[in-house]
């Protein structure tokens, strides 16, 4: 992904590169398409035979094995988000950190609240009986965009909310990141966030294996656990800017293509399949 020819690296922007909007769309088709297939088949995925997956005992879904993989669609916006954002504030960064802040808060939070309100006063019924105390409650995390960080509200309003709450964090430590790689590197600061992403994810598998649901991680939903692959997204976005190549070029892809198709067939590589 390089700029067009003539335009310089200050003045580079997200839309100079026309291959995000295609990788934005193939992410949201992919995340639609899965949920979709729960939605028609009450599964996405075969169930669970030991610590592989059971294809016999769903043999309908064995032909629409390749839908379940649009769940790696989060990843990709994550990255993609991770790419737009560091080549933004590389354009913007002589406006500083609060410009950088205000102009996110301003692009993201007045729809996402909006939507929180609809889903949360469009539903009465949630609001009535002993335990509306509860639906406050719901509303109040989500409007603070916090509700990933706990099983009880982590899909308390809408399911997919919990990716936004996850996005607005990995914003807030952006500046961090930053922060890391003109400490250090951008090799150094992907060290970080990997350690981060697989030490949850380590955590998760050993939970998962023990047929144990995710609600015993509480971080399992948190902006660390994804840090690796937005992240990915900003340190491709330097490497652009830059036009030089990145370390990412070194990987086989044949290599990558297998560990992606076989990691969310293994319990225990399940959590790790957004390395992929």
């Amino acid at each position: 992904m390089t700029p067009k020819p003539g335009r310089s690296y200050e003045n580079a922007s997200p839309t100079y590169w026309p291959q995000i909007d295609g990788i934005r769309g193939c992410a949201a088709l992919s995340v639609f398409l899965v949920h979709a297939m729960g939605s028609a088949l009450g599964s996405a995925y075969p169930p669970w035979r030991g610590w592989f997956r059971d294809f016999s005992a769903s043999p309908e879904l064995l032909g629409f094995l390749p839908v379940t993989y649009g769940f790696y669609g989060v990843a990709m916006f994550f990255a993609v988000s991770g790419f737009c954002i560091h080549i933004s504030h590389t354009r913007n960064r002589h406006l500083g950190w609060r410009h950088y802040l205000l102009r996110r808060a301003c692009r993201i939070y007045p729809p996402y609240l909006l939507a929180v309100l609809i889903f949360a006063f469009f539903l009465p019924e949630e609001f009535r009986g002993p335990e509306q105390w509860k639906h406050q409650v719901q509303v109040a995390v989500h409007a603070l965009g916090i509700h990933n960080w706990h099983p009880r509200t982590l899909e308390g309003l809408n399911p997919s909310f919990w990716s936004i709450a996850v996005e607005i964090q990995l914003y807030a430590l952006y500046p961090l990141l930053i922060w890391i790689v003109r400490k250090w590197s951008w090799q150094r600061a992907l060290v970080v966030t990997a350690v981060c992403e697989l030490t949850i994810n380590c955590l998760s598998a050993t939970v998962l294996c023990l047929d144990q649901p995710y609600a015993y991680i509480p971080v399992r939903f948190s902006p660390f656990a994804y840090w690796l692959s937005w992240s990915i997204g900003a340190y491709v976005a330097e490497c652009a800017l830059s036009k030089r190549r990145s370390a990412l070029h070194n990987l086989r892809f044949g290599v990558v293509l297998f560990v992606t198709i076989l990691c969310p067939l293994f319990k225990p590589t399940v959590p790790f399949a957004f390395f992929g």
